[in-house]
């Protein structure tokens, strides 16, 4: 998490995130949140089911949260 990065180095969040996109290109949520959706993508193809049914295993509490945020990562990934 930013916060153990925080004191573990201490620097800021501020600053943690900077450096984290400048490098990487995205922030460290967008990082998080790309490896939820891979998660749940990754899931799904070994249970063959739809990867919304897999929303509490991607860490989300609403089924429509998650739908929303995996049409938006799908929509990143290239062909």
């Amino acid at each position: 998490s930013i916060t153990y990065l925080e004191d573990r180095f201490n620097y800021s969040q501020r600053v943690i995130t900077y450096h984290f996109k400048k490098e990487f290109g995205i922030t460290p949520q967008q990082y998080y949140i790309r490896l939820r959706m891979l998660y749940a993508k990754k899931l799904s193809e070994i249970q063959g089911v739809p990867p919304v049914s897999l929303y509490t295993e991607a860490g989300y509490k609403n089924p429509d949260s998650f739908r929303k945020a995996y049409k938006k990562f799908l929509s990143t990934l290239t062909p």
